[in-house]
C-alpha cells in the first residue's frame, strides 16, 4: 500500500530532525535506562534530556 503525501512529508521531517540532532552531536548511541523510559512527566523531563526524548520516544512513535 503506497504512503500518502502527508506520510512521506512527515518521514522527511523526522529524517531532518534526526540529522539535526546528529549534527548538533545530540544523537546517542546508547538508549536511556528502563527507569528513564518509564517517566510519566511531560517529555520525560525528570529523567532524560529533551534530545533523548526526541530520539527515543518522539521519533519512534511518529
Amino acid at each position: 500500500m503506497p504512503c500518502s503525501e502527508q506520510e512521506v512529508q512527515i518521514q522527511r521531517l523526522l529524517n531532518r530532525l534526526e540529522s539535526a540532532l546528529k549534527t548538533a552531536e545530540q544523537w546517542s548511541s546508547t538508549s536511556p535506562s528502563s527507569w528513564a523510559m518509564e517517566s510519566e512527566a511531560p517529555f520525560a523531563c525528570d529523567r532524560m534530556s529533551f534530545a533523548q526524548w526526541l530520539q527515543f520516544i518522539f521519533i519512534p512513535k511518529m
